[in-house]
């Protein structure tokens, strides 16, 4: 069979991170691939990040319209792909240099119809958080065992069999369990390389990460790749094995089934991605917020109810915490927020808070029980049009399991549990707002 490979890198408008995948891609020790770089009808400067390394082996191509996901950029390069074997890269992923030749030998030694890597997932900075995929039971792959597209490598002729990628509105999966999903039932099996090549920054484990398009992650990741390759897939085995100590490796199992409406799971990842905002309205009154509704990601856990403090959420695993509020603010208004302290944390030291991205000073006082009262008066130079983002973020998480040493057996790493959250609008003229204090010592 021909060896010869098209890499796809599907992306939309985050030219920092795409630099650094395709600099991840063109190190690979493994030379004979085309990469097309597919913009899903990009308006950003991707296509020069994409032109700008010289390489021959490069072709970038601009989707027209929109598809909103990967599926159409992937479907666009499998169709004009020059190569036998088809690889894909996430525009915001890492490989290690001897991803590809790994998965080519993969390849040739099973005769397998799939190939993938094992895959460092990583969760937001400062949560600790891992995932692991590629590793399976025994060495074969189930139909639970999840497959991360930047992993996996596939014979062209699979396509003509299971169908191309589908739409993520026609499905309630994500489109890449749905394609692994229709493979398994086909008959075709994953084998995997069993090394780490890959390093994988899932955005939609990452609140507002196509607002905020942060690649720093990535770019510390390819700088210890080019130092030394070895030493960076060792350090990140101990961390998959120090996150599975600490309870914090997550398991990346596929769903057993499609559960929601079709496009459900595409439009919560929008939203977590902040590519995606549901319908506001004007703050003209007080108006208090429960936070039962508010997309997880991982800055919250699932809801909770206490008899006596109804519904509430715990922040975590990661320190920061958005929550995004449906309404369009005025300039000024005091907001209200609702803290269940069970962990007695030390709020005015442990806790920030900050509003449309600036920084808010606030008050606290018990108000019986486990429960704390943040108050602040907010004055927003450029008020957001959209959804109002207020932001929770912890000096310290806390694992009740560890903290009680086992006593407690909830592993989940804490931040506050917080239980609603009030806005008021203040005219401009009011002199009698609630004054602003000094801000406290984080």
């Amino acid at each position: 069979m021909s060896t010869a490979v098209s890499v796809i890198i599907p992306t939309y408008n985050w030219s920092e991170a795409l630099r650094v995948s395709i600099a991840s891609a063109l190190a690979q020790t493994y030379r004979d691939f085309e990469l097309l770089v597919i913009g899903d009808c990009c308006t950003d400067d991707s296509e020069e990040a994409a032109l700008s390394f010289g390489d021959g082996r490069i072709r970038w191509h601009n989707l027209e319209t929109r598809s909103g996901s990967q599926s159409g950029p992937n479907n666009h390069g499998i169709s004009i792909a020059a190569g036998s074997l088809i690889a894909y890269l996430g525009h915001d992923d890492v490989w290690h240099p001897g991803h590809l030749a790994s998965l080519i030998a993969t390849m040739k030694d099973t005769g397998a119809d799939i190939a993938c890597a094992v895959t460092a997932m990583y969760g937001p900075p400062g949560s600790g958080i891992r995932g692991l995929s590629g590793i399976f039971v025994g060495g074969r792959h189930r139909m639970d065992d999840f497959v991360p597209p930047s992993s996996m490598m596939h014979r062209r002729s699979l396509i003509d069999r299971i169908g191309p990628w589908g739409h993520p509105e026609e499905t309630a999966d994500a489109v890449d369990s749905a394609l692994l999903r229709r493979a398994y039932n086909a008959g075709a099996r994953p084998r995997s390389t069993e090394r780490l090549t890959v390093f994988k920054f899932n955005s939609a484990w990452r609140r507002d990460s196509y607002v905020r398009r942060d690649a720093s992650e990535q770019r510390r990741m390819l700088e210890r790749l080019t130092a030394d390759p070895g030493r960076c897939a060792e350090e990140e085995w101990a961390g998959l094995l120090r996150a599975m100590r600490e309870k914090r490796l997550i398991e990346t199992r596929m769903p057993g089934g499609a559960a929601g409406p079709p496009g459900g799971f595409y439009h919560e990842c929008l939203r977590n991605r902040g590519l995606e905002d549901g319908e506001v309205c004007e703050l003209t009154e007080v108006r208090r917020f429960s936070i039962e509704d508010q997309s997880s990601a991982l800055d919250w856990h699932g809801v909770e109810r206490s008899e006596e403090w109804g519904t509430f959420r715990w922040s975590g695993p990661s320190p920061v915490a958005v929550l995004a509020l449906p309404v369009r603010v005025p300039p000024r208004f005091r907001l209200r927020l609702q803290v269940l302290n069970f962990l007695q944390a030390d709020v005015p030291r442990e806790v920030t808070l900050a509003v449309a991205g600036q920084p808010v000073a606030f008050t606290w006082h018990e108000a019986g029980g486990p429960a704390v009262l943040l108050e602040a008066s907010v004055k927003l130079a450029d008020a957001p049009a959209g959804p109002l983002r207020v932001r929770i973020e912890v000096a310290r998480l806390r694992c009740p399991f560890f903290e009680t040493g086992g006593a407690n057996q909830d592993q989940r790493w804490l931040g506050v549990g917080v239980s609603w959250i009030e806005l008021e609008p203040l005219p401009p003229e009011d002199a009698t707002a609630f004054p602003q204090p000094a801000a406290s010592a984080p």
